[in-house]
Parts: structure tokens; sequence; C-alpha cells
């Protein structure tokens, strides 16, 4: 199959056909949705716990029941939580349950809430039994419970609080009130952090929660080192890597749902540590691919699609991480737009404007498989994979849209590992790249496009594989 890919230079400007003998293929409709919204109610905790990267202002603000409700109309906007940081998060990096209004907040979060909502808790605040109650019948898809330890005196030395009391007291009230709720409850989850202060009691607070409450997972982590943060005590209290491959087989065998982030002193790298400064005089010259991978990079970043919404009312995007005020009385036609133009911006990121290589093509035989060719309302997305010949340069592609009518774009394209096919094609001694691009709507003007993908090669030539069937889009 792959050894018979027959090359010919040719002068495309002259060779630019249609072919309507071919399949078509319709995209599927998608909604625009933020992947995830971190909605902070309060800046502040009641804890110091001494893992924590937070710092906390003196300035307390405190998100008040009016904000919240006008706020929380970009729900419909928000991807489902699915795990793997979608939804909305109900605070995450401080502690939801010190604003005064909280239970009051909780209940302002329409049914929608349930396959979206969540919110982080350390359980410390004083609550009784009503206070439990509202928690577990708020419209919240999940509870997240941190808890690092059943020990008195470790609990005070980590939290560097006095609150083990309130804290036990909180865990009992709260498995009373689950375990007599009748119908829906949220997902329940704790989250540990592995440390050697609690390392011999980790299996027995893993065996507590899911012998008391019905939960939906346990996650164990190791403290973020990140840099330009005091990381001394952290790094201090990580595992040896065999200590911390012991502690990972025990996880792997306990019965429970574990999910695991774990780290040994040995995995941390100097540059985890300290940024290092770039020299300018190494500086190497960027070409078009170079550039291009940049502006994907950024459209394609895991927190691309991400809000950070602050206690005082202000937004803040992955695009320009700025602050901005949130028009209260406008909020569901602000997130539109601001949604809109992430998605716009994503599009815009791919154009190729300067492709005028055309007399530089060599025709390959087709290898190309589409996997998700999708639409919403800026742009077309198409993702998939395809054979090349070894000779391409992988990271060095465009993608040519050509219309039943003659309309013709040039993309660049992210290019992804695919794993789920490589290991089959490494056996037929060939070899598979997968990419991702986008089409923004508006520039596109034909109703059928031929989609070809155009790899450089080690000739500095352009070789040309053309997707078997028609993209409909009209």
């Amino acid at each position: 199959m792959f050894n018979n890919i027959k090359l010919k230079i040719s002068n495309l400007k002259n060779k630019q056909t249609y072919s309507k003998d071919k399949s078509f293929i319709f995209p599927e409709k998608q909604s625009m949705h933020y992947d995830a919204v971190n909605m902070d109610i309060n800046n502040t905790c009641n804890q110091r716990c001494r893992f924590c990267f937070s710092y906390f202002d003196k300035n307390k603000v405190y998100m008040d029941v009016e904000t919240f409700e006008k706020i929380i109309q970009i729900l419909p906007l928000v991807r489902d939580y699915q795990g793997g940081g979608y939804g909305l998060y109900i605070s995450c990096v401080f502690e939801p349950t010190v604003n005064p209004q909280f239970i009051e907040i909780l209940s302002k979060i329409p049914k929608e809430g349930k396959n979206k909502c969540f919110f982080t808790t350390n359980l410390v605040r004083a609550m009784d039994e009503e206070y439990i109650k509202a928690i577990i019948n708020s419209n919240i898809a999940l509870l997240n419970i941190s808890i690092e330890s059943l020990i008195p005196e470790t609990f005070h030395y980590l939290t560097q609080t006095k609150g083990f009391d309130k804290y036990k007291s909180n865990l009992q009230l709260l498995e009373k009130v689950v375990n007599e709720k009748e119908g829906y409850i949220p997902s329940i989850r704790f989250i540990s952090m592995l440390l050697k202060e609690n390392k011999d009691e980790l299996m027995d607070i893993i065996d507590f929660c899911f012998k008391h409450f019905p939960s939906e997972a346990h996650e164990v982590r190791t403290p973020m080192i990140r840099p330009m943060y005091d990381n001394e005590w952290n790094l201090n209290q990580l595992l040896s890597k065999e200590e911390a491959k012991e502690m990972v087989d025990k996880l792997n065998n306990y019965p429970g749902h574990i999910d695991m982030n774990i780290q040994s002193i040995e995995d941390i790298k100097e540059s985890d540590l300290k940024v290092i400064p770039q020299e300018k005089s190494c500086e190497v010259e960027k070409d078009h691919y170079d550039i291009a991978k940049e502006k994907i990079s950024i459209v394609q970043d895991y927190e691309y699609l991400f809000l950070r919404i602050e206690p005082n009312g202000t937004c803040i995007d992955k695009l320009t991480n700025v602050p901005e005020e949130i028009p209260l009385d406008k909020t569901e036609e602000y997130f539109i737009k601001k949604l809109e133009h992430l998605y716009k911006n994503k599009a815009q990121a791919v154009i190729c404007n300067n492709f005028d290589d055309i007399n530089n093509i060599v025709e390959g035989n087709p290898n190309i498989f589409i996997d998700k060719f999708v639409d919403n309302d800026i742009f077309f997305e198409v993702t998939g994979w395809c054979c090349p010949d070894r000779d391409i340069i992988s990271d060095k592609l465009i993608l040519e849209l050509y219309g039943n009518k003659g309309d013709k774009h040039y993309y660049y394209c992210s290019i992804k590992e695919r794993t789920d096919v490589d290991e089959f094609y490494n056996e037929e001694q060939g070899w598979s790249v997968g990419f991702t691009s986008y089409f923004e709507k508006s520039k596109l003007k034909d109703d059928e496009y031929v989609l070809s993908l155009l790899f450089r090669n080690s000739l500095n030539q352009n070789i040309k594989y053309e997707y078997e069937n028609i993209l409909k889009i009209k």
C-alpha cells in the first residue's frame, strides 16, 4: 500500500479541476461552548495549607447574590462537567463556603447546573445539618472534598488551623445526610495530597472515604511545583522514586476508582523550579510554519476556551489575560460575544494567506481519513489522519480547500499524534500523521470543497494528498 505511491511533478495552475464523481460528507452541527469557567465567589480561605500555591490578599472580596445571579446566565454556554477540567467551578482555588451568602448563592443555580457545576471544599467551616442538606439539595453535579489526614495533629500541621473537630463533625453530618437522602445527590469525590506527612495513613484515608460515602472516585496528587513560587516545603514533601512507585502500585491495586497525578522528587527538573532566560544571541530565524505553530498553540491550549471570573465581577480570558469588567445589565450578550470572539480568533489563527508555492507541488497517492467534520456558528472543524510518504516533514503541513466554483483557501494545521492508528500502520511499515484545522464560515463562498493536504518534503517540494470525498458545507 505504501510502496506504490507514484509521485509526479505538475504545474497545478492549469490543472485545478473539480471532480463530481465523489461521495459527499456532511458536517455534524455542534454548539459553541466554553470548556470551563472558574467563578471564584471570594478570594480567601479559612485554612493556610502548607502545600497551597494561593496567595491571600488582605482585601477580602465576596461576590454577592445579585452579581452571581447575573453571571450564572453564562451556564448554557458552558460545556457539561465530564471530568478533566470541564464545567463551571463555583470556586476552586479558594474556599467557597467562607462567602457569607454561600448557601443563598447555591440556591440560585438553575437545574441545568446538575450537568455542569461543582465546587471544592475543605469542609472546615462550621456547619449544621441544615447547611449540609442545602449543599446536597442544590443543583450541582459534583462535590469535591479535600482530605489530607484523619489524625488531628497531622491535620493541624498541614492546614495550619485548629479545625479538625469541625472537619470531623461535618464529615459525620455529610454521611448522615447523604445516606438518608432519597433521589438525586451530587457525585462525591475526595482529593488527597500525597505527602511524607500523610503517606503512612493514605490507604486508611481512602478506605474511610469509600466505606462511608458513595464516592465517585478518590484523587491522589502531589503538590504543584511552579516557577517563581517558594517550593521548598513542597519539594521536601515529595517521595523518592522508589517510594512513589510503591505507593502507585498500592493505589493501582485498590478496588475503588483512584485517579493519580504523582511526581517523585526525581521527576522534578530544574526547569520546573525557575524561569530560564532566553539568550537573544541564539535566536533562530523563524519561517512561516514556525510562526503559524506559535499562533495555533495559543488557540489549542488546554485552557483556551476557559474563563476566570473574579469575585469583584471581572472576567479574564486566556487570549488577553486582562481583567475586564462584566456589564451586569448585559451579561448574556457579553458572554456570547466573548465566546464568538474566541472561536473567530481560533479560526483566523490557521489561515495561510501567503501560500505561493503552487508551481512546486508533487502529487501523492491519496491516503487521507477524516473522523471529525463539525460545524458551529463560526467555523467548520476537520480532524483526521493520513498515511504520507516517509520522506515528508510532518510538521510542515498546509491544508487546501478547493471549491466547486473555484473558491480556494489554504490553512495551517496542528499536528497531532495518533497513537490509536500508529501501532497498526507501523506494523505495515507505514506512517500516520494526525491533523486538525478550522475554516471560518464567512470566508467560504462555494457549496462544496475538495480537501487536500500539502506536506513539505526533504527536497523542499509540497507533496499533495487529495481526500477521496467532497466536503458539503451548504
